[in-house]
């Protein structure tokens, strides 16, 4: 697997006011006291972003700490070194600005910073890396260079998936969960001893008193099987995505909103700016979906 570590998305037209002629931005202040900000695109807008390479790791042969094999986790430091955690080989490996290789720290194992199932990467402020094993139960951390430092006990159900997990502020540990049952989500808080402090409610579409029907889930198709159900998702869907920010807000979209929205909002606090691009809708999703329910209503004998 080859790694492009780093890209940097600039404006064609070199950012200048020519790339954004014809587009209209509105800013006003909602009942909540909210920010929002409204961009307007002209009738014809073209894509305005262009991804320039600026390192390139890795090669298809390779044999070095530059073959990768399947990644799950990214930081990059503040002087421009990055790490990256293989977890098949189950390595935390760092690396210079210039993609050389500074250190090698962890492997399979019970012991003091070995892995048995790390599955991401969160960066602290002091530019120490932290690492969530689940199968060992603890969250390690280790300086880039020197290696282990210290792990702390952490028990969590997140097998065989990529840590949604992020350091926020410096001092807390934020991690979407699920409530017991499946059905309401969590972001439960610790601090940096994994020490839970708090749990909030996530914000969903859904009515929490409303019942959990499997087969009516907006992106994702319903399949009866063996007595069973399987679930898959639907290609391209605008899924909900959320980032955690250094200060420790959340920056998130909703499952399905056609009207291109980012709200920031504070754990467990309101919401203080929306940020939407008026761009036109896109129907060929819709027509998709249709073709899903009509799917489904045909293998359960109602069509």
């Amino acid at each position: 697997m080859t790694l492009i570590a780093a890209a940097c998305a600039a404006l064609a037209g070199c950012g200048g006011a020519a790339s954004e002629t014809g587009w209209t931005t509105v800013r006003d202040t909602l009942p909540s006291g909210a920010m929002r900000v409204t961009s307007v695109p002209p009738a014809e807008a073209s894509p305005t972003w262009t991804l320039v390479e600026e390192l390139r790791l890795g090669t298809v042969e390779g044999v070095g700490p530059d073959a990768f094999a399947y990644l799950k986790g990214l930081v990059v430091l503040d002087d421009g070194r990055f790490a990256v955690l293989d977890s098949q080989a189950q390595e935390l490996r760092v690396f210079g600005p210039d993609g050389g290789h500074v250190a090698t720290h962890g492997r399979k194992g019970e012991g003091p910073g070995e892995f048995a199932d790390a599955n991401g990467l969160m960066l602290d402020p002091q530019g120490r890396i932290w690492v969530p094993d689940m199968r060992n139960g603890r969250m390690s951390v280790f300086d880039p260079e020197e290696g282990f430092l210290q792990s702390f006990p952490f028990a969590d159900a997140n097998f065989n998936w990529i840590w949604n997990g992020a350091m926020g502020n410096g001092s807390l540990i934020y991690r979407p969960s699920w409530a017991s049952g499946g059905v309401r989500r969590l972001l439960r808080i610790y601090d940096l001893t994994m020490t839970l402090v708090d749990s909030l409610p996530l914000p969903s579409d859904r009515p929490q008193d409303e019942e959990y029907d499997p087969e009516s889930q907006p992106g994702a198709f319903y399949q009866e099987s063996g007595g069973g159900y399987m679930m898959y998702s639907i290609p391209f869907y605008p899924h909900e995505v959320s980032y955690f920010d250094p200060r420790g807000a959340v920056w998130s979209t909703r499952k399905g909103d056609p009207e291109y929205r980012i709200k920031r909002w504070q754990p467990g606090g309101d919401t203080t700016l929306l940020v939407e691009t008026r761009r036109p809708r896109t129907c060929r999703g819709t027509r998709f979906r249709h073709r899903l329910d009509e799917a489904n209503a045909l293998q359960h004998g109602r069509g």
